[in-house]
């Protein structure tokens, strides 16, 4: 079982480079604390022979979580993937973005996990990127600090995107209420901006669906896909700091010739926050990112080919 007393490692020096995409495994990054279920260990670019054993361990799922503030939420997620999930098939990458009131626990996972801690809070986008630029798994997840999860929903995924390898998939969402959340969503456009806020006609974008189903975009608390597709597409776009940046992925699925998919698998929970119509920071952010988006060129590609389709 692993210690909560972890070495620490390598510290980051300076900024990390570019804009957008993964950044190469051998630059320095934030300080990384490896841990499987038989031991823990620091290592670096001076003591890689721990990484390459671990890294030669092949996986089918790699995870990754970010965790701001939200310690005590990441260890009940933990539970709950351990209660779920055969640990030999999964690792977990949890990034620690900001002190943590309550420390996250590497001791509630059994397989491979790595806790990344960083110097300074980055962004959604980077975050994920620097955790998947190392990730292990044939398919790769990005999940959402406080989901609760009381099925598996990886074996059908994993059977999805087998068959599907160019596809983002995420399963169908409800709240503690067992109200569907509307992770699966349409495009926002300024006209519907104005009809939802200004007109105040809000309703769910693809209301109660049952089936599997083609939607426009999935929203960032849960995504999944192939390894080799997310890297192909660089991964997310680091422009955006937060907010928007799970759209303009999908987006870029979409126009390369893939699908993006809501799949009707039970046991995901997630209750909302909205923090965007409750923070003037978030509700700035939002405003930036979606200023951001309508302004590139991914978004009036996709609207161009697939404005009438979905």
């Amino acid at each position: 079982m692993v210690g909560t007393n972890l070495p620490r490692c390598c510290q980051m020096q300076g900024q990390y480079g570019g804009s957008k995409g993964f950044v190469d495994s051998r630059q320095a990054r934030p300080v990384i604390e490896a841990a499987t279920g038989e031991s823990s260990r620091a290592f670096n670019k001076n003591n890689s022979v721990f990484l390459e054993q671990l890294r030669l361990r092949s996986v089918d799922w790699t995870l990754s979580v970010i965790s701001h503030g939200h310690g005590a939420s990441v260890n009940r997620l933990l539970g709950d993937l351990r209660s779920i999930l055969d640990p030999s098939k999964f690792e977990l990458i949890i990034t620690i973005n900001c002190p943590e009131p309550v420390a996250v626990d590497p001791t509630l996972w059994p397989g491979a996990i790595e806790i990344v801690r960083n110097e300074r809070p980055q962004g959604f986008a980077r975050n994920h990127n620097v955790a998947l630029s190392n990730a292990r798994g044939r398919f790769v997840a990005v999940l959402d600090p406080d989901l609760r999860l009381n099925q598996n929903p990886f074996p059908s995924l994993t059977e999805f995107l087998q068959s599907r390898p160019h596809s983002l998939a995420a399963p169908h969402v409800l709240d503690s209420d067992g109200n569907a959340q509307d992770n699966m969503r349409r495009l926002l456009t300024p006209a519907a901006l104005w009809r939802r806020y200004g007109l105040r006609k809000r309703k769910a974008d693809y209301g109660q669906v049952a089936a599997s189903a083609r939607v426009d975009w999935i929203a960032g608390l849960f995504m999944a896909t192939s390894r080799d597709y997310f890297e192909r597409h660089q991964g997310f776009d680091e422009s955006f700091h937060l907010y928007c940046e799970d759209t303009e992925l999908c987006l870029r699925y979409w126009i390369a010739g893939g699908e993006v998919w809501s799949l009707p698998l039970e046991g995901v929970v997630h209750n909302a926050r909205r923090r965007t119509l409750i923070e003037l920071r978030h509700f700035i952010w939002h405003c930036q990112s979606i200023l951001r988006l309508w302004s590139s060129r991914t978004f009036w590609r996709y609207l161009s080919r697939y404005k009438s389709t979905r």
